[in-house]
């Protein structure tokens, strides 16, 4: 039992690690929140297991609480006291890495979800504690001169970007941050309009770093670059024996290239307890007798009882933007295609419930019927919420086939289900969705797992109850990701149990066969969400028509009036 107990507090502790999936940090130099990970600084930089979060908060706290501005170092601007600046709990002063004056230097960045965007890296003497952005006069260059270095391709990898340290700084300390601004979302700013520009999640890391004279001798480093990381297995508890690699603290050793490196081995040893052990890298032996001679009862209570546990660690997952109805249009999503009375969401695909924390640790497992947090007395996207307008975007026939078009921002695996139902007397309820469709193809689970290859549009053929009409149904999308691993009644393993969930209401009416489907509707075939970068700027002194495919169409007229110039692609709308 005592073996077990050993497994069983690894295993959860694993979870901690495995079950978060964010997005980033600077490993070469290794910045603040990450030096941790390092033999040469152990007990100097503080254990950070979430040490790939710092994104200023989150989307909402930087741009909704704080307009747009970021702690130097990452942290929650608003924050009075940081913890990644001075006197913060990682603001230790450690430097990680010297320099020599003017250097080409290569700087590794770890992403472990790539949301594309662009990189830029300023430097500066810290010459009072503690570091401000004043302090950061100097902006890097890559060897071509540029000073935003875009990510060349998805992958959740290491990336190494080459730069030029200043010709005449010289420095016992300096800070160098790193500033990633992703590519999520399609906004504009001063530089122009597209994805990337605008209002986009960012991340932030600073590391401590010296620079020394070109006369001067460089002190030998210990090396920060940490073995390539590889991707963590998912936990998955099976009737076999464990693999040898599995993490433990105790029994861990560098393989490889490695083998015989005592720095590696403590790294292993460290790394390997919190979750984070290649398997190129690093090898665990359990010493104990219950995994040489014993198989895991799957009916047991010890079972059971670690299902609860990964199932309860998985709620510290926290996600950012993942997919919306497009047609027809949801809620969130309608301003965009020719409803401006939809009311403006520029995060119209992160309807997650209030996020995993949320649904699953605060409101135990509830989701509004729209998205919105279960708890929240007024719900935005469910009446008299804000934009629970009502809008009829589509008009189909009572038991038609149709096609839905679903925006994936970012895949999560998992699978998506269908329902509608008659409002009737706002607003709607779960219990209104009496309808469960089905699709084309037989079932009614579409499985992101098959069908989804990564971000984009993809369309779905459901069929309508026969017999269902209405002046105004409600179709319903809710995504049950497959993030996680955990338990439900339908087993275990990875999509099981508490997961992150998408859920999005669109308004439709359906006519009985044979009555003409209106001419007013909407265009069946909704303008693009990634919109072209250009656009009909600058300010109309007159009025704005659609033209193209929706030439002559009154709604969109109204849509290009209302939301030129700032939103005004130039395949839809012209302006005067």
């Amino acid at each position: 039992m005592k073996g077990f107990q050993k497994i069983f507090g690894t295993l959860v502790i694993s979870s901690l690690v495995v079950l978060v999936s964010s997005h980033g940090r600077m490993m070469d130099p290794a910045a603040r929140n990450a030096c941790w990970r390092f033999p040469e600084f152990a007990g100097k930089c503080p254990n950070h297991y979430t040490d790939n979060e710092l994104n200023c908060g989150g989307f909402n706290v930087q741009w909704a609480t704080n307009k747009g501005k970021c702690g130097v170092c990452g942290d929650p601007y608003h924050e009075k006291i940081q913890k990644h600046v001075y006197p913060g709990e990682y603001a230790k002063g450690v430097i990680t890495k010297t320099y020599r004056q003017g250097q080409e230097i290569t700087v590794l960045v770890e992403l472990t979800s790539n949301h594309l965007g662009r990189f830029k890296f300023t430097i500066g003497k810290l010459s009072k504690i503690p570091i401000t952005s004043e302090q950061l006069t100097h902006v890097l260059r890559t060897p071509e001169g540029n000073t935003w270095w875009p990510l060349p391709d998805r992958g959740n990898k290491m990336f190494s970007i080459k730069l030029r340290l200043p010709a005449v700084l010289v420095c016992n300390h300096c800070v160098l941050q790193w500033y990633y601004k992703t590519g999520n979302s399609w906004d504009c700013d001063p530089e122009g309009c597209g994805l990337g520009y605008g209002k986009q999640e960012t991340f932030v890391n600073c590391a401590d770093v010296r620079i020394v004279s070109k006369d001067g001798v460089v002190p030998t480093d210990p090396p920060t670059q940490p073995p390539p990381p590889t991707t963590q297995p998912a936990v998955t508890i099976t009737t076999t024996p464990m693999p040898t690699n599995a993490p433990n603290p105790g029994g861990c050793k560098a393989i490889g290239g490695y083998t015989g490196n005592t720095a590696m081995d403590m790294w292993c040893q460290k790394n390997c307890a919190t979750g984070y052990c290649p398997a190129s890298i690093c090898k665990c032996i359990y010493s104990s007798p219950f995994f040489e001679s014993k198989l895991i009862d799957t009916k047991s209570m010890a079972f059971k009882a670690l299902c609860a546990i990964l199932i309860l660690c998985s709620v510290i997952y926290q996600a950012v933007g993942h997919g919306y109805i497009r047609n027809p249009a949801a809620r969130n999503a309608c301003w965009q295609y020719g409803f401006p009375s939809c009311g403006k969401e520029w995060t119209m695909d992160e309807k997650n419930c209030g996020a995993v924390s949320t649904q699953w640790d605060k409101n135990k497992g509830k989701c509004g019927v729209c998205g919105d947090p279960y708890h929240l007395e007024v719900q935005k996207y469910v009446f008299p919420g804000t934009h629970a307008t009502g809008t009829i975007v589509k008009t189909y026939t009572e038991g038609q086939e149709f096609e839905l078009e679903l925006m994936i921002t970012v895949t999560h695996k998992g699978w998506s289900e269908f329902r509608i139902g008659d409002i009737g007397i706002p607003p709607i309820t779960q219990d209104k969705l009496s309808h469960l469709l089905v699709l084309s193809s037989g079932g009614t689970r579409w499985s992101h797992n098959q069908y989804v290859k990564g971000k984009g549009l993809y369309k779905i053929k459901l069929r309508l109850p026969a017999g269902l009409t209405c002046s105004q149904c409600v179709i319903q999308w809710w995504w049950k990701t497959g993030n996680s691993w955990g338990c439900d009644s339908e087993g275990c393993g990875m999509g099981h149990g508490p997961q992150e969930t998408f859920v999005n209401c669109a308004d439709v009416r359906i006519l009985k066969k044979g009555v003409p489907i209106p001419a007013t509707q909407a265009p069946a075939t909704p303008a693009p969400t990634q919109r072209p970068a250009g656009t009909t700027a600058p300010v109309p002194s007159g009025p704005c028509k659609a033209i193209g495919a929706w030439a002559g169409n009154a709604i969109m007229d109204n849509w290009c009036n209302g939301n030129c110039p700032s939103n005004c692609p130039k395949d839809m709308c012209a302006c005067v």
